[in-house]
């Protein structure tokens, strides 16, 4: 075993054709550690480790006089404190949507009275435009009118209902809190509103 060292595995210059005997190692060989040398690296240990031990104490020293002293401090007196705030209140405006004011309005059915010829049957009095023959031929009626007037009534247009806008939608900018500028805080105008 070569002493503290990890093993070190060896560079070789290889040629095209070169026998294996023949490859000699690049790079120098580790040596073992002679005793001397384990003697400084452990004494260069232990110094670092005392040196480290030292500090820790002094800084535990230091940080623990500077506790006591936070600590006789507070025992002196409270700390200043700092001055209170005075609050600068100004308007706090919400915008108020207000929709519109509609109302609807059903308008009826509108229709007109118009005069039509038809053909008619003389015995009922039944319109039978294009189907005379058979109404004769099934009831045994007599024979046809034509061009008799008769007055009808036409539909022109169906009901329908409109939405009128009696006033259109709007928004309002109403104050309805006061806030102070420097921290935000607020209170409502009224002290009902409070609640």
């Amino acid at each position: 075993m070569q002493g503290a060292h990890a093993p070190c595995i060896p560079i070789y210059q290889l040629k095209k054709g070169m026998p294996m005997e023949d490859m000699k190692p690049i790079a120098p060989q580790p040596q073992e550690d002679t005793k001397k040398e384990r003697r400084t690296r452990i004494g260069y240990i232990v110094s670092t480790a005392l040196f480290a031990l030292c500090i820790g104490v002094t800084v535990g020293a230091a940080g623990s006089a500077l506790m006591n002293a936070q600590a006789e401090q507070v025992e002196e007196g409270p700390i200043a404190e700092a001055p209170a705030h005075e609050h600068h209140w100004g308007p706090g405006y919400e915008t108020i949507h207000h929709e519109a004011v509609t109302d609807e309005v059903v308008h009826p059915a509108t229709s007109e009275t118009v005069v039509a010829y038809h053909t008619v049957c003389p015995d009922c009095e039944t319109v039978i435009d294009g189907m005379a023959r058979e109404h004769q031929e099934d009831t045994g009626h007599g024979v046809p009118q034509t061009n008799v007037p008769r007055e009808e009534t036409r539909p022109l247009a169906a009901e329908w209902t409109e939405t009128v806008v009696l006033e259109e939608a709007w928004e309002e900018q109403k104050m309805t809190k006061v806030v102070c500028s420097g921290c935000g805080e607020w209170k409502p105008v009224n002290p009902q509103d409070a609640a």
